[in-house]
């Protein structure tokens, strides 16, 4: 399955572009859904459900309807990045932490003649180090890992309308087969790119006085929903049968 990345960053923008220009009640809705996201640490997911319609596949950009909705899809987004980064991100924390208190031990437990302190103090310091830098490959590549499965859990989760088909991992794993990997990595890699280029754009707003701010919380919907149509468009090319959602 040839890759045409062109195709798919210029569906994304005309979505966008359908979903916020001349559509300002729209876009001052979404606004205050950011603000809501922003300023609750998502503790009250609004824009987070937004993204989730545009993950179920609409073919139109969704409205800003159904509040409750809205609260409830952002949650179920918020609890499959629970599951797939911060609970990790725990037993992670846990395992190194353990692993770093048993190689520095030897150091608050020198017994009488065991050697020169400092000299086993350093070796302790030069081993923990090491194991931090082996460490972060694994740890690189266990996060890219995860990246690529919650890319597709969390649009799966909204076609279904099942939460718990986010964690089939053998669907998903199929899902990405289809799509191809080669061609799901170059994907997410090219979404990484441009996130990273529309955050500097935005960002640079930011060192406006006192407004700053408020323009890159302003223009943020418009960068969500190219994001989340992106995702949507690259979910699409494992399930070329399935029919798209209409707009409601």
């Amino acid at each position: 399955m040839a890759v045409d990345i062109d195709e798919l960053l210029n569906r994304s923008y005309a979505y966008t572009h359908d979903a916020l220009w001349e559509q300002w009640e729209r876009w001052a809705f979404l606004f205050i859904c950011v603000l809501i996201n922003t300023f609750t640490l998502g503790l009250i997911p609004l824009f987070s459900g937004y993204r989730y319609r545009i993950y179920e596949g609409r073919i139109e950009p969704p409205g800003v309807d159904g509040w409750a909705r809205l609260f409830i899809d952002g949650w179920k987004l918020n609890i499959i990045w629970i599951v797939y980064f911060l609970i990790p991100l725990i037993i992670v924390g846990l395992i190194i932490g353990s692993t770093l208190f048993a190689v520095a031990s030897p150091i608050f437990t020198i017994p009488t003649g065991a050697g020169d302190p400092e000299v086993i103090i350093q070796r302790t310091l030069v081993a923990a180090g090491l194991f931090l830098i082996a460490l972060i490959p694994i740890l690189i590549f266990l996060f890219f890992v995860l990246v690529l499965l919650h890319t597709i859990a969390k649009v799966r989760a909204a076609r279904t309308g099942i939460l718990m088909d986010a964690f089939s991992l053998r669907a998903i794993l199929s899902h990405i087969k289809e799509i191809g990997w080669g061609n799901y990595i170059i994907l997410i890699l090219i979404l990484w790119i441009v996130s990273i280029i529309l955050g500097l754009f935005v960002g640079a707003f930011t060192w406006i006085p006192a407004i700053g701010w408020l323009i890159a919380l302003l223009i943020a919907p418009a960068i969500e929903i190219f994001k989340a149509r992106y995702v949507s468009l690259v979910y699409d090319r494992g399930l070329e049968h399935e029919a798209p959602v209409e707009a409601g």
